[in-house]
């Protein structure tokens, strides 16, 4: 497994752990947690524009299909990014008092009537759909990280040095 593969592997698992905390746990003013996230998917990004050189440097026809899955894997992290850049908000406006406003529960609770982002109002409806496309776009990059490792796979099940 070369360094880019290694790189997008690391910074994959990195999305993985924080998107995981950010469903369960988010919060406005915990700055750290998504500051990582988004670090995370930036360097999944760069490590992809590596595998993609590593991929363009041999001309076989499997290198060419590995190109294909690379640049698919790279669409759904670029759908993710522009989609996961509108999760965030400030407050809620509920209809009682609660203690409870973290992680995605938020878009779904009943008491919520709408959020506040970056100073605007957001229908409960706008961030529900955000948060299922965001999340379509993780299953399709799980999914298409997973079709490029098993493409990468010899025919002994080893995997090539070049990925």
């Amino acid at each position: 497994m070369g360094w880019a593969a290694r790189f997008t592997l690391v910074c994959a698992t990195m999305l993985l752990a924080t998107g995981i905390w950010l469903a369960i746990a988010y919060e406005p003013g915990l700055a750290i947690i998504p500051v990582v996230h988004r670090v995370a998917a930036y360097g999944a990004l760069c490590g992809l524009v590596g595998l993609v050189v590593v991929a363009l440097g041999g001309g076989s026809g499997s290198r060419s299909d590995a190109l294909v899955r690379i640049l698919l894997l790279a669409a759904a992290l670029l759908g993710g990014v522009a989609t996961g850049l509108d999760l965030h908000w400030e407050q809620v406006a509920v209809d009682a008092a609660a203690d409870r406003w973290r992680g995605v529960s938020v878009y779904f609770d009943d008491q919520v009537r709408f959020f506040i982002r970056d100073g605007h109002e957001v229908s409960k409806g706008a961030m529900q759909a955000e948060f299922w496309s965001h999340m379509a776009f993780a299953a399709l990059g799980a999914s298409w990280a997973g079709l490029l490792y098993v493409g990468r796979r010899g025919s002994r099940g080893e995997v090539s040095a070049t990925m």
